[in-house]
């Protein structure tokens, strides 16, 4: 195959690195590093072999897969993110696809666990069940009904209306209580929750 079209494309904040759009005479189109491009020499018109185009291949996934395992060493990352954020640096799906698998097969991203850390995190810091559905939503993942089954939200919602409307002890009560209801409604917690909560604590 030969290069016949060569642009300089660059994605904006995410890093300064520019790549080069690099477009081939059979329609394929590679986003390469400047750095890989001319580690490997290339230049309008110039001829690739088969080899030489696995060799510029392994080399871009090679350099995608680095700046991944970095932004990894951060906090876990779900496929979606990960996805996302390559798409957004103008790298090729298929490269794409071959750094989640990678990663996958090194245990280096686990949508399960990431699921599992957002419940216990979001659950231990005093927020509801729609709350917690929202932010697994974000991450691009798929809730399922039983997720939160283990978790006594009821308790929960005592705890921080407790605490909510202690905090406002100058207040009339009747007040008090009404904006507890509205803050526990903020942090997530279904009406449903909060009247029975309610009723437990009348009884």
């Amino acid at each position: 195959m030969k290069i016949i079209k060569i642009e300089d494309e660059n994605y904006g904040k995410l890093s300064r690195t520019i790549r080069k759009k690099v477009t081939f005479d059979n329609e394929t189109i590679l986003y390469i590093p400047t750095k890989v491009f001319y580690y490997h020499k290339l230049k309008r018109s110039k001829e690739i072999s088969d080899k030489e185009y696995e060799e510029i291949f392994k080399s871009v996934t090679q350099y995608e897969w680095s700046y991944v395992v970095r932004w990894l060493s951060a906090k876990d990352r779900t496929i979606f993110e990960i996805r996302n954020r390559l798409k957004e640096r103008k790298v090729n799906d298929f490269i794409i696809d071959n750094i989640i698998e990678r990663a996958g097969n090194c245990n280096y991203i686990d949508d399960d666990r990431v699921k599992m850390n957002i419940i216990d995190s979001y659950a231990k810091r005093g927020y509801g069940p729609v709350y917690i559905r929202k932010k697994i939503k974000e991450k691009g993942l798929e809730y399922k009904n039983g997720d939160l089954s283990e978790i006594d939200f009821i308790d929960i919602a005592r705890k921080q209306f407790k605490k909510y409307i202690k905090s406002h002890n100058g207040l009339e009560e009747r007040k008090r209580k009404l904006m507890g209801f509205n803050y526990l409604t903020r942090r997530g917690f279904s009406y449903g929750i909060i009247k029975e909560m309610m009723e437990n604590e009348n009884e």
